[in-house]
C-alpha cells in the first residue's frame, strides 16, 4: 500500500503516526506572543498587522471586517483571536517554511457564537507558495468547513495535507475565513493553531498537494 501513489500517502501517514509523535512546527499558533504593529515578514502589501508575532489579517477592498486579539474567549492561556462583521471577504493568515513532498496535519480548536442564519460557519484554507514567495496554486483546494460542533463551545479540527515536490521549497499559508456576510453579533474565534509534520514521502510516489484529510476530534 505505501507504495502506491494513490493511497501510499494516506498509508505512510497511518503507519508513522502509530510509533511516532509529530512535532508541532508552527510559530505563535496560541496568539500569546503579542507583537508591535508591523505586518509579519514576507507579508503582501496589503495584508494588515495583527499585533500578533508572525499573523496577519486581509479583507476584501472598500469592505468591513473586524478581527482583533480576544482575551475573554481563549480555548488555553489568555488570548485567541476573533472574527465578525465580515461583509464580503476576509481571512486571518500567517506563513511557515515546510519540507517538500511530505505530509502535514494542521489542527486548530474553533467557536462560534451561533449558526450565521445558514450563511456557513467558516473554514481554513491552507495555500501554498514556493521559495522565493510566489503562489504556486490558483486558490487551494485544501480546505477544512468549521462545522456545527463549535457552535456555543470549542471544537478541534483538523486536515492532513501533502505538500508539493519542488526544488525551490514550500512555504504554507493557513487562511482562517469567516463567513461571508457575517452578522454583527456573529463572532467566530480560531485558538491553538499547530502544524506538524507526520511523514516525508519518496518524491516518485506523490506530485501533488491537494490530497488532504479532514477529521473532526
Amino acid at each position: 500500500l505505501v507504495d502506491s501513489p494513490y493511497v501510499g500517502p494516506y498509508a505512510a501517514t497511518r503507519l508513522y503516526l502509530m510509533d511516532n509523535i509529530p512535532v508541532n512546527v508552527a510559530v505563535n499558533g496560541d496568539f500569546e506572543s503579542r507583537w508591535n504593529e508591523k505586518p509579519a515578514p514576507n507579508a503582501e502589501p496589503d495584508w494588515l498587522p495583527l499585533g500578533q508575532r508572525g499573523w496577519n489579517w486581509w479583507r476584501f477592498p472598500s469592505s468591513q471586517a473586524r478581527i482583533w486579539t480576544d482575551d475573554t474567549q481563549s480555548h488555553g492561556g489568555k488570548c485567541c483571536v476573533a472574527m465578525s462583521e465580515s461583509q464580503i471577504d476576509s481571512c486571518l493568515l500567517t506563513q511557515w517554511r515546510t519540507d517538500v513532498n511530505s505530509r502535514y496535519r494542521l489542527s486548530f480548536w474553533a467557536k462560534r457564537t451561533d449558526d450565521n442564519s445558514g450563511g456557513g460557519l467558516g473554514f481554513v484554507n491552507i495555500r501554498l507558495k514556493n521559495g522565493k514567495g510566489g503562489w504556486i496554486d490558483d486558490g487551494s483546494a485544501i480546505r477544512c468547513d468549521i462545522t456545527k460542533e463549535a457552535i456555543g463551545k470549542w471544537a478541534q479540527f483538523s486536515i492532513i495535507f501533502t505538500t508539493p515536490d519542488r526544488d525551490d521549497g514550500v512555504w504554507v499559508h493557513p487562511m482562517f475565513c469567516p463567513p461571508r456576510g457575517q452578522r454583527p453579533t456573529s463572532t467566530l474565534w480560531i485558538d491553538d493553531v499547530t502544524l506538524e509534520k507526520v511523514c516525508s514521502i519518496p518524491r516518485r510516489r506523490v506530485s501533488q498537494s491537494d490530497y488532504a484529510e479532514k477529521t473532526l476530534k
